[in-house]
């Protein structure tokens, strides 16, 4: 279970490293685990570059300076030396941004360092400016040496549907036309749901859905629906708004590496800044069309199928809008990098209430995005916890402590000892009685009350009293649900 207090000082870091790379970002971010460091020492510049004078009259003021600075820029170095120290991924093994922050510091580090010494240096000769070149020149050669490293950190194709097949991405499913599920071939004025207005909660949803399908472990039962789209709607009128409600917050992401290292070893996330453009759209159009003249398609179904509120995966009344995406992956064309995105789809009205609804065969094909194309990756938004406070099976449920079994969902049959008063909690999971269930095989959801995520359907098989013990020892049987197989 992760420690508050690192969660707290990995979400500060996390922070500051989105800040511009300034003398004050460095300040804030050596502060966090160097309170005793003054601004001065960070805006110290190297030996080097203090040293640098050719009149032969200031030899001693030079000398001096140098000193100075000599021991700002040790102090600066050893604050940096403490810091990685403490955010090394090895002090935060239950937290994979770890690894990512000690990757990225000494970049931030070192950009503030360059940008200190270019603004400390504007005053300086002409072999100065010389100098500030060559730091301007290596901070771009800096930033660029990280396109190499992105490529060996991540692989080429990745696809969070294929890693974890569990991952199920198919609530909340949007009606297809009217609430009432009326076809449109009905007659083209037949009244649509607005998508546009719901669309920023339903890729948040199928986010949060993915996402508790790897809290739990294995495939969900119980799934944001399009009920808690269209009864939050008021409430949800964004990404963040849901990620704030249901996740305890919202992480920015706002470059490639960010991005890819949060699908990577996350889930899925959500663009928020992809740009949906009336020539791409038409283009989506034009293909579709053409699929359908080869498919043989009716001109009936084909005027339909213009009146619906989706086009390719994609709304159209958000054309030369921001339309939320949802990002499952990445790949590699002969056109260059891609994003895959989860496209929209819709479905009939009787399925977009049914939490047993897993149909996977009617998701369509993801569509490929360039990466940068369209604004796409300039910000994606990822709920800031994991969902292990949540619970993803249907009820009922009891709740005991697993903290020192954390395998016990692989149990096919266990004994617990409950106290008369865990064994009364037991007993509300069934109208009928204990009797009635162990008689009937009645099925019940036992969770880690510490992880709510990690639950397990089991059925009553026994239970007797143990009086050395004053409890009950309570057998049950592991049941595999459908959704499992």
């Amino acid at each position: 279970m992760n420690d508050p207090f690192r969660q707290f000082f990995l979400d500060t870091i996390e922070t500051i490293l989105q800040e511009e790379p300034n003398d004050e970002s460095l300040y804030k971010l050596l502060r966090t685990t160097s309170p005793n460091l003054s601004l001065d020492q960070v805006n110290s510049r190297s030996v080097s570059d203090s040293s640098s004078s050719s009149s032969s009259s200031t030899i001693l003021t030079s000398t001096s300076s140098s000193n100075n600075n000599e021991k700002g820029s040790e102090r600066r170095s050893k604050a940096l030396r403490t810091l990685k120290s403490r955010i090394h991924p090895d002090k935060h093994p239950h937290d994979k941004r770890a690894t990512y922050l000690f990757q990225n510091v000494q970049i931030f580090y070192d950009d503030c360092c360059a940008t200190i010494e270019l603004s400390t240096s504007s005053s300086s000769s002409s072999s100065s400016k010389s100098t500030a070149t060559t730091n301007r020149g290596n901070r771009k050669r800096r930033q660029r040496s990280d396109d190499p490293l992105s490529e060996q950190r991540f692989p080429l194709e990745f696809d969070a549907m294929e890693k974890w097949p569990h991952m199920k991405l198919h609530h909340p499913k949007i009606p297809s036309n009217d609430r009432d599920g009326t076809k449109a071939t009905t007659t083209p004025t037949t009244p649509t749901h607005n998508v546009s207005n719901t669309l920023p909660s339903i890729q948040a949803f199928k986010c949060l859905n993915g996402r508790g399908a790897l809290a739990h472990g294995r495939p969900i039962t119980r799934h944001f629906l399009w009920t808690d789209v269209e009864q939050r709607r008021p409430e949800f009128d964004s990404v963040q708004d849901v990620f704030d409600s249901i996740a305890k917050g919202t992480r920015e992401l706002r470059s490639v590496d960010q991005i890819k290292e949060e699908i990577l070893t996350q889930g899925p996330v959500v663009s928020t800044s992809f740009r949906l453009t009336d020539p791409y759209l038409q283009q989506i159009k034009n293909l579709e069309a053409a699929g359908n003249i080869a498919n043989g398609t009716p001109d009936a179904e084909m005027e339909a199928d213009s009146n619906q509120a989706l086009c390719g995966g994609f709304v159209k009344d958000r054309v030369d809008q921001e339309h939320e995406l949802l990002i499952v992956g990445w790949g590699i064309t002969s056109f260059g990098e891609v994003w895959k995105v989860l496209p929209l789809w819709e479905a009939n009205t009787e399925d977009i209430h049914d939490n047993n609804d897993t149909t996977q065969h009617l998701i369509p094909p993801l569509t490929l995005i360039g990466i940068g194309q369209f604004g796409i990756d300039r910000l994606c938004l990822a709920p800031k916890i994991s969902l292990d406070h949540l619970s993803w099976q249907l009820g009922p449920y009891f709740d005991s402590d697993f903290s020192d079994a954390p395998k016990w969902r692989d149990w096919k049959e266990m004994d617990l000892p409950l106290t008369p008063r865990e064994f009364q909690n037991l007993a509300t999971c069934f109208e009928k009685g204990l009797i009635h269930a162990a008689n009937s095989n009645l099925c019940f959801v036992i969770r880690d009350q510490t992880r709510l995520a990690h639950s397990a359907s089991y059925r009553l098989k026994e239970f007797r009293w143990e009086e050395s013990t004053l409890e009950w020892i309570t057998t049950v049987v592991s049941v595999t649900e459908t959704n499992d197989i």
